[in-house]
């Protein structure tokens, strides 16, 4: 079965603080029923340019697994390893991030990390595609925002890779 696609936003804003809160108000929009988020992740970029993750608190439920691989995984494609300090991709995640990050639909993604300044943050939201308008539209306070979709075939292959590493 194929995977549908998905789109990454990253709603880059002036520091942690106010990117902490987006993901607090996201959180209860997904546990209200009012938002279907995927993943949800904190970045934050220092001013030497090391990235620091953390992934937001969704609900798990039987979803839970697979959206931990699928926002670790796009947080790993979005910044490359050697920036990024702390990391909340999974166990297993290397060789998918390593395959997926040298072909051309991963440099896509790569960019939108190069959208967050030394000492901003940036909240990167994973969501299916027909639901990326109302998302983006409940991100306020941003400095920007930047999407980008996630392909099924990079879907199937962080799928692939959690089941063989599962």
């Amino acid at each position: 079965m194929t995977e549908p696609s998905v789109t990454a936003l990253l709603a880059v804003y002036p520091n942690i603080s106010y990117a902490r809160n987006a993901v607090t108000y996201l959180t209860r929009l997904e546990r209200s029923d009012l938002a279907h988020i995927e993943g949800l992740a904190v970045v934050a970029k220092d001013p030497s340019g090391k990235v620091t993750a953390e992934e937001g608190s969704l609900p798990t439920g039987k979803r839970g697994a697979k959206r931990g691989v699928l926002l670790g995984a796009a947080v790993g494609l979005i910044f490359p390893p050697s920036i990024l300090a702390a990391s909340i991709a999974g166990a297993g995640l290397g060789g998918v991030i390593g395959h997926v990050r040298g072909k051309s639909k991963a440099h896509a993604l790569q960019a939108l990390g190069e959208q967050i300044e030394p000492g901003h943050a940036g909240v990167i939201v994973i969501v299916h595609d027909e639901v990326a308008n109302q998302i983006e539209q409940r991100l306020v306070g941003c400095e920007s925002i930047h999407r980008q979709q996630i392909d099924p075939e990079t879907l199937a292959a962080i799928d692939q890779e959690h089941t063989e590493s599962g």
